[in-house]
């Protein structure tokens, strides 16, 4: 394995339902220069955890040994010692995108909206719909009324 994975962006900490840390991080092929999505668990993967957490200080990481495919219509981050099904079992989270929509398109869904959580977005927090989106966002989530004191989330958008 020739490919080589390196860290090109990653959002904010948030917990998840198993009281678990996660981030959203953003990986690049260096050899075919794909990029795609990965959700990074604190316990699953304490040794890419750390290495995020050391970017933040402004150090550098070594690239990590893998690739980016495209598998079932996803782009799958595919680490040394891991199948392609095993990493596709692993981001099934991506298939929950509607779809992709570019930057104009999500800020008129944003001004229809009540309000939208990005990967940007702090846990547990909702962003007002009347503010503008940091031009780096690569997923949004939009929040509709929906009738009789009822809200609703739509499904995941990725901005391209």
């Amino acid at each position: 394995m020739d490919s080589q994975l390196q860290i090109v962006s990653f959002g904010l900490i948030g917990e998840s339902k198993k009281m678990d840390m996660y981030r959203h991080v953003v990986f690049k092929d260096m050899v075919n220069g794909m990029t795609a999505d990965y959700i990074v668990y604190a316990n699953e993967r304490p040794q890419l955890w750390s290495d995020i957490q050391k970017l933040e200080l402004g150090r550098q990481v070594p690239p990590y040994r893998g690739y980016i495919s495209n598998f079932n219509k996803l782009d799958i981050v595919v680490f040394e010692g891991e199948g392609l099904e095993e990493a596709f079992a692993r981001q099934k989270w991506k298939l929950e995108v509607i779809k992709k929509i570019s930057l104009q398109e999500a800020n008129e869904m944003r001004l229809s909206s009540t309000g939208f959580i990005s990967n940007l977005t702090a846990n547990n927090c909702m962003e007002i719909s009347w503010r503008n989106f940091d031009q780096s966002i690569k997923m949004l989530k939009f929040r509709s009324y929906s009738g009789n004191g009822e809200f609703k989330w739509s499904k995941w958008y990725e901005v391209e």
